[in-house]
C-alpha cells in the first residue's frame, strides 16, 4: 500500500490521471493487481530456477568418457550362453572381457 500511495502523491510523473475518487480507487486497485500479479511472477521464476538447479543436481555424475551403442546379431544360443555365464549385468562383463582379451593380444 506504500508504494500506491507514493505512485498515487506524483500522478503525472507515471502518467495516471486522477478525477474521481472512484478513479482512485480504480487506480489503486489496479496497481495492486498488478503489483501482486509481479511478485507472484518473481516467486515462479524464483521457483523455476530452484527446481533446474536441483535437477541437474541430482543422478549419477557424467563420465568423462561413455561407452558406445554398437548394435551386433548373435545367435540366441551364444547370448543365452552369456547371459548364464556372467549372470546379472552380463553385458558390462563381457565388455571386460573383451578388454582383457585385446590388451592381451597387443591390440589395445
Amino acid at each position: 500500500m506504500a508504494i500506491v500511495k507514493k505512485i498515487l502523491s506524483r500522478p503525472k510523473k507515471i502518467g495516471i490521471k486522477i478525477r474521481s475518487l472512484h478513479e482512485t480507487y480504480k487506480t489503486i486497485t489496479t496497481i495492486e493487481k498488478k503489483l501482486t500479479a509481479l511478485k507472484r511472477l518473481a516467486r515462479v521464476k524464483k521457483a523455476a530456477a530452484r527446481l533446474r538447479a536441483v535437477k541437474s543436481a541430482r543422478g549419477r555424475p557424467k563420465k568423462s568418457v561413455t561407452k558406445q551403442r554398437v548394435d551386433m546379431r548373435f545367435d540366441p544360443d551364444v547370448i543365452n550362453g552369456l547371459k548364464s555365464h556372467f549372470g546379472r549385468g552380463w553385458s558390462t562383463k563381457v565388455n571386460d572381457e573383451m578388454r582383457k582379451l585385446l590388451v592381451k593380444s597387443k591390440v589395445l
